[in-house]
């Protein structure tokens, strides 16, 4: 049963609002006007947030299993960052403007963006609890003290995460078929830097170079030989993992004919999520993305 607010209840949180002690919303900042609106009414009552103690301490978010249809659940925790955690890192992009909704810890409620809440909502797993760094749910946004320090933390957080899962949105027509064809488009990009070609060359003029000096059979990708003594570590992994066709030819590979999969790719370049500068230092750093 949700808690209802008594009269004085609500007059005890606006004063704590005011309060420069608070650790949630700040005055400054205020509530969403639709929360505020059921906190009023006793509907809901908001998340509060625990202060954070210490230079180095965080919070993780434990994602409760569920079936698609079920309400986002959770928890938080206040750990302190170290080697010895085991958690994944959430890279995303907020997406404000296409709207908020809710989701729930207990009897109460933290509003985050619904692009946030979908990625959450497919990334959970059916049967166990999943453990993340989020920044929207893990920093409280209303309180910018805590903001100024623990943005500057964000490095470390990415960098000791077990990985980093980049959420894109949700699925959509032929993307599972480009997510195979961008490995091998990965491959041709390291066959480019070996060559001194500027990075701004487009991946079209790029590819008609390669196919013009490639071999009558077999394809246009460089071996492993050719790429991996110049590789970055990283790189490196990423050569030996993908699997190599050398019996098949481009058109089978790169799936050319298929218009769906190439949109899909197109969309998948144009997404607003690569215009982020953090995803340099989210990315970047990763074990393991």
């Amino acid at each position: 049963m949700r808690h209802v607010l008594t009269d004085k209840s609500i007059s005890n949180i606006c004063s704590v609002f005011a309060s420069s002690e608070h650790t949630g919303y700040t005055a400054e900042s205020g509530l969403p006007q639709k929360t505020a609106s059921r906190i009023a009414t006793g509907e809901v009552s908001y998340y509060f947030y625990k202060q954070l103690v210490g230079r180095r301490q965080i919070r993780l978010v434990t994602i409760c299993g569920g079936k698609p249809s079920d309400p986002i659940k959770f928890r938080l925790k206040c750990v302190t960052l170290s080697t010895s955690l085991s958690y994944e890192a959430l890279s995303y992009e907020w997406k404000g403007s296409n709207g908020k909704t809710e989701i729930i810890c207990g009897n109460t409620t933290l509003e985050v963006t619904c692009n946030l809440a979908t990625g959450l909502r497919a990334l959970r797993f059916a049967d166990r609890p999943r453990i993340l760094w989020a920044d929207a749910i893990c920093i409280n946004q209303g309180n910018n003290d805590e903001k100024s320090k623990q943005i500057p933390l964000m490095r470390d957080i990415y960098a000791i995460a077990r990985s980093v899962v980049i959420w894109l949105g949700p699925e959509f027509r032929g993307v599972a078929v480009a997510f195979q064809i961008l490995p091998y488009l990965a491959l041709l990009g390291m066959g480019r830097f070996q060559t001194g070609n500027p990075d701004d060359e487009t991946i079209e003029n790029m590819t008609a170079t390669i196919i013009i000096e490639r071999p009558k059979y077999g394809s246009i990708i460089p071996s492993v030989e050719d790429l991996e003594s110049r590789a970055y570590y990283r790189d490196y992994i990423m050569l030996r993992s993908i699997e190599r066709h050398p019996g098949l030819d481009d058109d089978t590979i790169f799936r050319f004919n298929d218009e769906e999969a190439w949109e899909a790719i197109d969309k998948l370049f144009c997404d607003s999520y690569f215009q982020r500068s953090w995803i340099m230092q989210e990315v970047a750093v990763a074990k393991e993305v």
